[in-house]
């Protein structure tokens, strides 16, 4: 999968790509946010989950630049 046909499906189905063929790169936790990375194939996808509420507040896609540097440079 390409990142170009993972943008164009619906968020539901994006997220169910991300549970099934998406690799769990790292973990990371901030200020009670966790943030999650997962690769799929020549792309990343970064969830980002609140543990208190127990609720994923949101998504990024992206294949490289300064997303990547919080799990480089920590």
């Amino acid at each position: 999968m390409k990142l170009n046909d993972f943008v164009l499906r619906e968020e539901k189905f994006q997220y169910q790509i991300v549970w099934e063929i998406g690799k769990h790169i790292e973990t990371l936790h901030q200020d009670g946010i966790v943030y999650l990375l997962y690769a799929i194939n020549d792309f990343f996808v970064e969830l980002k989950y609140c543990r208190i509420t127990n609720v994923i507040l949101g998504k990024e896609h992206f294949k490289d630049g300064m997303a990547l540097d919080k799990y480089i440079y920590r």
